[in-house]
């Protein structure tokens, strides 16, 4: 489930994204960014998507050995996490998807009235 979940984490941030980009004008992210005043949201849902990924595995675990806490409090916890991951993966994918849709002329950001 390691494997899995790293490969998912990555296609999210390079594919589903467009962020990762060494070279962009803002560093590991893209060029164009909707909220480039607000960059730190990026590397906030880079790292939280990092970890919210591999949560989901203390679920699965001995609960004693983990954490001291009941099972349904941990399963709780555990939802609204993805739920939060979930979110934001949604707003960066649809961001991601708009400007590519401007950017190859299938959509305008303007129009002219």
């Amino acid at each position: 489930f390691i494997l899995s979940t790293l490969y998912t984490y990555t296609w999210d941030v390079f594919m589903d994204w467009g962020l990762g980009r060494p070279k962009s004008k803002y560093f590991l992210l893209r060029d164009k960014l909707v909220w480039q005043e607000h960059r730190w949201f990026y590397y906030y849902c880079i790292i939280s998507n990092f970890f919210f990924r591999f949560f989901w595995a203390i679920t699965i675990t001995p609960f004693t050995v983990i954490v001291d806490m009941q099972p349904e409090m941990l399963n709780l916890i555990a939802a609204s996490i993805e739920i939060i991951r979930r979110f934001t993966w949604a707003i960066l994918r649809v961001e991601n998807e708009h400007l590519n849709n401007c950017g190859k002329f299938r959509a305008v950001n303007f129009i002219p009235l």
